[in-house]
């Protein structure tokens, strides 16, 4: 069963995505030249980042393995983001913060963080359940303003890919990392969504609302009216 989107080459076709387990994400991250690349990009070799393995965080397959809008398979959502912190004078305070919030009871991003770990440059990755009944975008920026940072809207797009880094970067990893929701708890997360889109944060041609079984809404059942979504490649650092 496919647990997460992963290109796990050296040097990857950006635009080919393939459907991997947890224990393929794994085996990567424990690679000797995964770690290797880390040090030489630490080192200043930035021809090493653009040959980095990637996955991405919003769909576990994509349809005939291509990273585009145009092939996202809707029951292959995973109900999760990943937001990116840019800023490196940010990255000290908003992981504590973000750790801090995973343990509030109180807080609706309990529990929800499931992975926390240093890019490439040393910068922050968290990966992170979004909470019943909120879009990826909603997710960003509510989540963004808790831990004290600016939201990055790029993050947000269905195809968005995260650079891999090695086991040495993880801060913070949940037991049930890329474990896959239940078919209640994906019910529930339909029943709360109200028609909307999860994705994107606003419904467009190529990903509208989905219904309770997950399967694409057809365009003359959709109430709202489209806004078109940019069709782009979005790289993270």
């Amino acid at each position: 069963m496919a647990e997460i989107a992963l290109n796990a080459q050296y040097s990857p076709n950006r635009g080919k995505v393939f459907p991997c387990s947890a224990e393929d994400y794994d085996r990567l991250i424990n690679e000797p030249w995964l770690a290797q690349a880390i040090d030489k990009i630490r080192e200043g070799d930035e021809t090493e980042k653009a040959r980095l393995p990637f996955m991405c965080p919003h769909f576990s397959e994509f349809k005939d393995n291509r990273r585009a809008q145009s092939c996202i398979i809707p029951k292959a959502f995973t109900w999760h983001t990943m937001v990116d912190i840019d800023d490196k004078d940010k990255v000290p305070e908003a992981g504590e913060t973000a750790l801090r919030l995973n343990m509030d009871e109180n807080s609706i991003w309990y529990r929800k963080l499931k992975l926390a770990a240093y890019s490439a440059r040393k910068k922050l990755h968290l990966y992170i359940e979004l909470p019943l009944g909120m879009t990826i975008h909603e997710t960003q920026e509510a989540y963004c303003k808790a831990i004290g940072v600016e939201a990055d809207t790029d993050c947000e797009t269905p195809e968005r890919m995260i650079y891999v880094t090695d086991i040495r970067q993880e801060i913070y990893r949940a037991e049930d990392f890329l474990k896959p929701l239940s078919e209640d708890e994906i019910s529930q997360r339909l029943e709360a969504m109200k028609g909307k889109c999860a994705w994107g944060g606003r419904p467009t041609p190529l990903s509208p609302p989905v219904s309770r079984e997950g399967e694409w809404i057809p365009l003359h059942r959709q109430r709202s009216p489209f806004t078109p979504f940019p069709l782009r490649t979005v790289v993270n650092c």
